[in-house]
């Protein structure tokens, strides 16, 4: 007789929590071109509904200009000057 294989729940995430945490990879990596697979691959994401939530954040990202498509399904930092990443003047 065969036995039945239990499902593992997927661990849940907030939408909240998934924005922080792809923030954050894009924080440590600015200068990265990251694509969704890459991104899910990153961040553990490994239910489909994870990797579409995150798809959904991406793309307000990019409506946010926090995100550029560098090309297509291929995503990047904007990089822009603020006060906690001024260059240093050296004085």
């Amino acid at each position: 007789m065969a036995k039945k294989k239990e499902k593992k729940a997927g661990k849940r995430m907030k939408k909240s929590e998934m924005s922080e945490r792809l923030i954050s990879l894009f924080h440590t990596k600015p200068n990265e071109t990251f694509s969704l697979k890459q991104l899910s691959s990153s961040l553990n994401l490994t239910t489909h509904p994870l990797k579409m939530l995150c798809a959904d954040i991406i793309t307000e990202m990019i409506e946010d200009d926090f995100l550029q498509e560098v090309e297509k399904g291929h995503y990047k930092e904007i990089l822009r000057l603020s006060a906690d990443r001024e260059p240093h003047s050296g004085k």
